[in-house]
């Protein structure tokens, strides 16, 4: 399996490792070999919005890493480690913010991103932007033409302005879709009523008057040429991003183009409010148990978590 979403994990106090802390090495490499015998053979170390400085400091960190324990995927199964195949800088340039710090919404621009490569080259496998922090696509542009895709999430887009943008800059994935983004005015992911779910496949967006009433989440699951990556959390975690009804119409229309992500966090910060999502509380192995008890089979999810996440590490979606 291969999760493009790991910003860390807690197993009680057998492992803690939160990338966004600059992990110590050796906490790197516990999360590695669990991680290894859960089936996840590689994943992409991910930071969400910060400073320069701490972006940098913790991209050195990981990079430092590899360079001990993990130089390629061979090192890291020869040591019964999962491979960690770079880093997913999630934000920096986004409009809507989550639980990211919305001092560095608007962080970065293609000149911090040159230097943040120079530092650490070849180490940047993945980045979540929004359209609308990148009206030109100067920095879209540079991370496409120095090997590092793209993915729009965090973002306020409506859906004429999330199609625009698709087509001008072939941006052809969005990140754990329907979190941090707007499906259409009033759709809760979590809890949809049975009319919501079917207007999802009912309304025409060419005779909506209204542009911002249908949003990026909307044009993502229209389009047949997007991939939607997405978290199947469950209640019993309290990660529940996406009601199960709701989960099984996105597959079921994005046919062969989903993948599946854990966005795995360090679990501490949920103990004083467990109905608060701030990503995933299980790994990609406990979240594709949960695909397979809402009645998918081994094959779809076997593409989901390995032949689909795969094409994005080789950009071949």
């Amino acid at each position: 399996m291969i999760d493009l979403q790991v910003n860390g994990l807690s197993i009680g106090d057998k492992l803690r490792c939160s990338f966004w802390e600059a992990p110590r090495h050796k906490d790197i490499k516990r999360l590695c070999e669990y991680l290894y015998t859960r089936g996840v053979k590689q994943i992409l170390a991910t930071l969400i919005s910060d400073s320069y400085d701490n972006i940098l400091y913790s991209l050195k960190d990981i990079q430092s890493y590899k360079k001990r324990f993990d130089n390629d995927i061979n090192e890291a199964h020869s040591n019964q480690r999962t491979h960690i195949a770079g880093v997913h800088i999630e934000g920096g340039m986004i409009s809507r913010p989550g639980i990211h710090n919305p001092d560095y919404l608007g962080e970065f621009d293609f000149i911090r991103a040159g230097k943040l490569k120079k530092e650490c080259p070849d180490l940047i496998k993945l980045w979540t932007l929004c359209p609308l922090k990148d009206r030109d696509g100067d920095l879209t542009k540079f991370l496409q033409d120095n090997g590092i895709y793209v993915s729009y999430g965090h973002s306020d887009a409506n859906y004429e302005q999330a199609m625009a943008a698709f087509d001008k800059f072939k941006v052809r994935l969005v990140t754990h879709w329907g979190n941090a983004m707007p499906i259409f005015k009033g759709l809760d992911q979590r809890n949809p009523s049975a009319q919501e779910l079917s207007y999802l496949d009912s309304v025409n967006p060419d005779t909506q008057v209204d542009p911002n009433h249908l949003g990026i989440g909307y044009a993502a699951y229209t389009r047949d040429d997007i991939y939607a990556m997405f978290i199947c959390g469950s209640k019993e975690d309290h990660d529940l991003h996406i009601h199960p009804d709701l989960l099984k119409k996105l597959i079921k229309k994005k046919e062969g183009k989903t993948i599946l992500v854990s966005d795995s966090v360090v679990n501490l910060e949920y103990d004083n409010d467990k109905e608060k999502l701030r990503g995933g509380l299980n790994d990609l192995y406990g979240h594709s148990k949960n695909l397979e008890s809402l009645g998918f089979s081994v094959d779809s999810i076997k593409q989901m978590v390995e032949e689909n996440p795969k094409k994005v590490l080789e950009h071949t979606l």
